[in-house]
């Protein structure tokens, strides 16, 4: 059976490397910027430019094509976050109009009010939905507080002035940014680019550069920025860090299910544990509450909680790319 079962592991594998060969070395892969850029982080202060880093790709023949450092625009990054949760308020607000709006067509109750406003402007909201009903949410961080504002018009309006500053940012050009401990380095030869991404040390590079990370195949829209300019060092205790909190959360993990999960047998608790006994004496729809909605409440939303809490640490030990803080809730 062992036999067996590594046969077919091997089998898949060779399949999985013919396959993902194929793919590198199709016409429609290898001729995007992306086939042949490698994202390298950590570097130290000495190559953090581009001829710092270009003196790494001497030793190869393809040369390279263009090479970009990251800076450190975190008040642009800011914005553009800003503007992506506004663009998303504004999407689900638009669907939820569209369906509201279709829901009362067919039942044929357009309010009075809306039929008014019909005669004003064009609007699918003021048409068919009253004022009232149209989408709302509040402004504060903490959730139920902070001032209440119709979502349309304020994303819309946040969509706006998040671009204007946007743009005002990128007209005064890169050399107001400072430059981070990461670089863009596109190569002529995808070749090249894989040879440089597998490579330990370089001829001329300095012992720092064994911190180094590099990664191929990198989207732009994959990349988190606010990773750029961790120090290798600092990554690695974060790591640390990070794999201790996962081995204490899986440890205690269990313990704290069978705790959840043996309050729905309160009735036998509270007479066999002594400083429950006060549970025995709670009228009998609070206790069906207890043992019968509190259980599965919990831990739903336990459950809920382990992806988001394994994305922030795969994200707080410095993983620079999204898809590999997928791939780390994947593993944990």
């Amino acid at each position: 059976m062992t036999l067996f079962l590594l046969f077919l592991i091997y089998r898949e594998w060779k399949g999985y490397v013919t396959k993902r060969h194929a793919f590198l070395t199709s016409k429609g892969w290898i001729t995007k910027p992306q086939a042949r850029t490698v994202l390298i982080t950590g570097l130290p202060e000495e190559y953090r430019s581009v001829e710092g880093v270009e003196s790494l790709t001497n030793h190869l023949s393809g040369g390279v094509g263009k090479i970009w450092m990251a800076r450190d625009v975190d008040d642009l990054s800011d914005l553009y976050e800003r503007q992506m949760k506004a663009a998303q308020k504004l999407e689900k607000a638009d669907m939820k109009v569209i369906k509201t709006a279709n829901k009362l067509v067919r039942k044929n109750k357009v309010p009075s009010e809306g039929k008014a406003e019909q005669e004003k402007d064009g609007m699918l909201a003021s048409r068919y939905i009253a004022e009232k009903k149209l989408p709302h949410h509040r402004l504060g961080k903490i959730p139920f507080f902070g001032k209440k504002v119709e979502t349309i018009p304020w994303a819309e309006q946040e969509i706006e002035t998040t671009d204007r500053e946007l743009q005002e940012g990128r007209r005064e050009g890169a050399s107001k940014y400072p430059i981070e401990a990461a670089a863009f380095i596109l190569f002529n030869d995808q070749v090249d680019a894989h040879i440089f991404a597998q490579a330990k040390n370089e001829p001329k590079a300095s012992m720092k550069m064994k911190l180094c990370k590099r990664y191929i195949n990198v989207d732009p829209k994959d990349v988190v920025w606010s990773n750029m300019n961790r120090k290798p060092a600092l990554n690695k205790v974060l790591k640390i860090v990070s794999v201790t909190l996962t081995v204490l959360l899986i440890i205690f993990w269990s313990p704290l299910t069978v705790f959840v999960t043996g309050i729905a047998n309160v009735s036998n608790l509270c007479s066999t544990v002594s400083f429950l006994g006060w549970l025995c004496n709670l009228p009998t729809p609070v206790n069906g509450i207890i043992q019968g909605i509190l259980p599965p409440l919990v831990l739903i939303i336990l459950f809920a909680l382990v992806p988001p809490l394994f994305r922030a640490m795969a994200k707080l030990q410095g993983t620079p790319l999204r898809s590999l803080i997928e791939l780390s809730l994947q593993k944990r």
